[in-house]
C-alpha cells in the first residue's frame, strides 16, 4: 500500500514539468513548490493530477504517455480551485473534469496527433475547462474566498516583478512564483530559462506598443501565453539555433496579441482564454512551417520534445559519429589509398547544382600516371574496382560507351559509364565514368558496401581515368545534388605531415588522400565484449568491476558501480560507447573518456570525437559554470592517438580535452590513457585532470558470470600483463 502510495506522488511530481520536458526532481519540487504558494490552488492542483493517474490505473492504460495528461489534470484542479469556493460540489466537477482530460486525450491522439502530427499540450486541460465552466456557472457554485498566499518578495516594487508571466503558468502571477518558476527552469536547463524570459520581455514590448495597458489580468494571461508559446517552440520542438530563437519569439508576439482578442472575444460568454492562445498559436506554427514545406524546414522541427542542451550534445555527438540530418554517410567507394582529383565547390564541374560531388583518382609520388601517360593502361586509377559505398537498388545503369582517349572528352554523355544507386532515404547515388564493359550488377539487384560493382574508366566527360560519386534528389540523370559525407576512412595531406586521421564524417579537400582502412583482426578480438563478459580492474586498494550485459531491446551495454551504465555497438572496425545512464562511476567514465570510440583498424592513427559534458570528472562550481558559460557548447571535445609502444606490446591509446571558461581564467585539462594488450584486451586505465592523477586502473581478472553457464570461481582468470 504505502509503496503504491509512493509510486503515484512519484508520477504526479513528474507532471509538474511535463510541458517543458524537465524530469529532475529538483526543478518539479519547485514547480509543486510555486503552486503551494496558494495552499488551496496547490491543493486542487495536485488533487487533479492524482485523478488522471487513478482513472488511468483503473482503465489499465499505458503508463507511457501519462506525463501531458497529468500536467492537464494539475492545471484543471489549477483553475477550479482559484476560481471556486472548493466544496463536494466542486470536487465532484473536478472528478468529472479528469475523466474528460483522459478521453479527450485519447481521442485527440487518434486524430490530431495522429493525422496532423500536432503534441497534446494543453489542449485537453482547455476543451474541457471550456466544457465545465459553463455548467458549473449553471449550478451557482459561488466564487473563491481570498485565500491564504505566501509571497516573499514585494509585489510592485521589484526588478522581479518582471518574471511574474512565469509564475502565472502555474497560477501564481507575482514575482515570487516567477522567481521560483525561472529557478527550476534553470536547473533543468538554462537555454529554456532564457528562452522563457525573453519571450516575456517581447510579449511585454508588443502589448505596450500596441496601447494595452500593463498590469491588468488580461495582460499577465497574454504574457503567459506567449512564455508557454516561446518555451515550447524555442526550447522543445525546434533544433536550436537562430532560426529556432527567432521563430520562436515571433510566434510569442503573435500569441500575445492572439491572447488580447480571444479574450475579447470569449468575454461574452464569460470564459477566460486559458491556454488556448498558446495552444492555438503553438498549432498554427508547427502547420504553417512543417517538415514538407522543404528548404530550412525539412529538418527544423524534433520529433521528440527535446531540452535544447540535450538536443544540441546528441547532434554534436551524432555528427561526429557520422550520423548527421542534413548529410548522407557513404562508404568509400574503393579500396587503398585515393587522392581528391576535385571537390566540392571544384573549380572546374562542381558548380551549381552540382556542387555536391567528389572526384577520386591515384597518384604515386604526386603523379596520377606512369611512363608517359600517354595510354589508359598509364594511369593508376584506370581498372582499379569500383566498390559500393552503401546498401541500395541499382535503378540504372550504362556501360556500353567507349573509353575516351588520354585528353579527350565526351560533352554529349557528360556521365560517361555509370551506376545508378537508390538508397533508403529515397535519395540517389551515382558512380560515374566506369571503364566499358565493366559493370557487374543488373537492373533492380540489390548491393551491399564493399561490393565490386565495375571498374574504373575514361568514359563521359573525363579528360584522365578517374571516378566521380555525388548522391542527387531524383532519378533524373544529373539532377540537383545533396549533401554527403565519407565515414569510416583514414585521410591525411601533406600540410600536416601525412598524419593518419580517422574520420567517420569526412569531406576532404582537393589533393587530400583517403584511405580505406584495414581492420585489426588481433585489436578486434581483444576489444570484443561479448554479453557476460567481466572485467576487474584494482584502483588502489579497491577492486572494481565492469560487466556486459545485453537488455531487453538487445542492446549491449556496460554495467558498472551502482546503476551506472553505458550503451555501446561493436563492429569489425569500430567500437562506440553511447548512452551514459545512472550515477556517477570514475571508472566508466575514464573507460569511456579513454576508449569511447576506438577505431579497430591497422596503424598508428589519430583522431577526435564529442562526449557529454555530463562526464566531466569534475562537481560543484566546476559543474555550475560550465552550464552558465556553455549552455549551447556541444559537449567535451577530445583529440586522440594511438600507437604501438615496442617495449609492452601494447597499443598507447591517448586522449584530451582542454575547456577555458571566463576569458580563460576557469580552465581545465583532461588527459586519458588506456593500454590495450591484443591478447588481454584493456590491461589499464589511467584519468588525469589537469595533470593530476585521478584514476590508475590496471586489469586484474577478465572472464565470464555464472549465469551463462560457467561457474563464477571458474570463469575468472589473472591477467598476466
Amino acid at each position: 500500500m504505502i509503496r503504491a502510495v509512493v509510486e503515484i506522488l512519484k508520477r504526479l511530481l513528474s507532471g509538474y514539468g511535463a510541458f517543458f520536458a524537465l524530469t529532475e526532481p529538483a526543478t518539479n519540487l519547485l514547480l509543486f513548490a510555486t503552486t503551494m504558494l496558494n495552499p488551496v490552488v496547490g491543493l486542487m492542483g495536485a488533487l487533479g493530477g492524482a485523478m488522471v493517474i487513478l482513472i488511468r490505473q483503473l482503465l489499465e492504460l499505458p503508463k507511457r504517455d501519462e506525463s501531458v495528461e497529468i500536467v492537464n489534470g494539475i492545471l484543471l484542479g489549477m483553475l477550479l480551485g482559484s476560481t471556486y469556493f472548493v466544496d463536494a460540489k466542486v470536487m465532484v466537477f473536478l472528478a468529472i473534469g479528469c475523466v474528460l482530460i483522459v478521453a479527450v486525450s485519447a481521442i485527440l491522439r487518434d486524430t490530431l496527433c495522429h493525422y496532423f502530427r500536432l503534441p497534446l499540450l494543453g489542449l485537453p486541460y482547455v476543451a474541457c475547462a471550456f466544457l465545465l465552466l459553463p455548467m458549473m456557472a449553471t449550478v451557482c457554485i459561488p466564487a473563491s474566498l481570498p485565500n491564504f498566499v505566501l509571497d516573499f518578495l514585494p509585489i510592485t516594487e521589484t526588478p522581479l516583478r518582471f518574471l511574474s508571466p512565469l509564475g502565472s503558468v502555474y497560477f501564481h502571477g507575482t514575482a515570487t512564483g516567477g522567481l521560483l518558476v525561472f529557478l527550476a527552469f534553470f536547473i533543468g536547463s538554462p537555454c529554456l530559462a532564457f528562452i522563457a524570459a525573453a519571450a516575456c520581455a517581447i510579449s511585454h514590448l508588443v502589448l505596450i506598443g500596441l496601447g494595452f495597458y500593463p498590469g491588468t489580468i488580461s495582460f499577465l494571461i497574454a504574457q503567459m501565453n506567449a512564455v508557454l508559446t516561446g518555451a515550447v517552440i524555442g526550447g522543445l520542438y525546434t533544433t536550436p539555433g537562430k532560426r529556432s530563437i527567432t521563430v520562436a519569439l515571433v510566434a510569442s508576439g503573435l500569441c500575445s496579441i492572439l491572447s488580447m482578442s480571444l479574450e475579447r472575444l470569449l468575454s461574452i460568454e464569460s470564459l477566460p482564454a486559458l491556454a488556448a492562445p498558446f495552444v492555438l498559436t503553438t498549432y498554427g506554427v508547427l502547420i504553417a512551417l512543417a517538415p514538407y514545406r522543404g528548404g530550412p524546414w525539412t529538418n527544423f522541427w524534433l520529433r521528440v520534445p527535446t531540452l535544447p542542451e540535450k538536443t544540441i550534445e546528441e547532434k554534436s555527438l551524432a555528427l561526429a559519429r557520422g550520423l548527421s540530418d542534413t548529410s548522407i554517410s557513404l562508404k568509400a567507394p574503393f579500396s587503398g589509398s585515393w587522392s581528391i582529383y576535385q571537390g566540392f565547390n571544384g573549380s572546374y564541374t562542381h558548380q551549381s547544382a552540382w556542387k555536391h560531388a567528389l572526384d577520386f583518382f591515384v597518384t604515386v609520388e604526386g603523379m596520377s600516371y606512369k611512363d608517359n601517360g600517354r595510354h589508359l593502361e598509364d594511369y593508376y586509377a584506370y581498372g582499379k574496382p569500383v566498390l559500393s559505398p552503401c546498401f541500395g537498388r541499382v535503378v540504372a545503369f550504362v556501360s556500353s560507351l567507349a573509353d575516351n582517349i588520354v585528353g579527350e572528352v565526351d560533352t554529349v554523355n557528360n556521365w560517361g559509364n555509370f551506376i545508378l544507386i537508390q538508397i533508403n532515404t529515397g535519395a540517389y547515388v551515382l558512380l560515374a565514368h566506369l571503364q566499358k564493359d565493366s559493370v557487374k550488377v543488373e537492373l533492380n539487384s540489390w548491393v551491399a558496401p564493399g561490393q565490386i560493382l565495375a571498374m574504373v574508366g575514361n568514359s563521359g566527360r573525363s579528360p584522365q581515368p578517374h571516378l566521380h560519386m555525388h548522391v542527387q534528389e531524383s532519378y533524373v540523370l544529373g539532377s540537383r545534388t545533396i549533401p554527403f559525407h565519407l565515414s569510416g576512412v583514414i585521410h591525411s595531406t601533406i600540410a600536416n605531415n601525412g598524419k593518419r586521421t580517422f574520420s567517420l564524417f569526412c569531406r576532404p579537400d582537393e589533393l587530400q588522400t583517403v584511405s580505406q582502412p584495414t581492420c585489426n583482426a588481433a585489436l578486434r578480438r581483444a576489444l570484443r565484449l561479448s554479453v557476460g563478459c567481466r572485467h576487474e580492474f584494482e584502483i588502489g586498494n579497491e577492486v572494481r568491476r565492469l560487466e556486459v550485459n545485453l537488455d531487453l531491446n538487445g542492446q549491449f551495454y556496460l554495467q558498472g558501480k551502482n546503476n551506472a551504465s553505458a550503451s555501446f555497438i561493436c563492429s569489425d572496425d569500430l567500437l562506440a560507447c553511447f548512452n551514459r545512464q545512472g550515477s556517477r562511476d570514475l571508472l566508466l567514465d575514464a573507460f569511456i573518456m579513454s576508449l569511447g570510440l576506438t577505431p579497430l583498424v591497422e596503424g598508428a592513427l589519430a583522431w577526435e570525437d564529442i562526449l557529454p559534458k555530463r562526464l566531466l570528472p569534475t562537481s560543484g562550481p566546476a559543474d555550475f559554470l560550465w552550464s552558465l558559460l556553455k549552455t549551447y557548447e556541444p559537449g567535451l571535445r577530445f583529440t586522440y592517438q594511438r600507437d604501438w609502444d615496442p617495449e609492452s606490446h601494447t597499443w598507447i591509446q591517448k586522449g584530451k580535452n582542454k575547456t577555458k571558461l571566463l576569458f580563460g581564467l576557469v580552465n581545465w585539462t583532461i588527459e586519458t590513457e588506456a593500454r590495450m594488450c591484443e591478447s588481454l584486451g584493456v590491461v589499464g586505465l589511467e584519468l588525469k585532470l589537469n595533470g593530476k592523477s585521478i584514476l590508475k586502473a590496471a586489469l586484474a581478472g577478465y572472464g565470464l558470470r555464472e549465469d551463462n553457464g560457467i561457474p563464477e570461481k571458474n570463469a575468472l582468470w589473472p591477467a598476466n600483463v
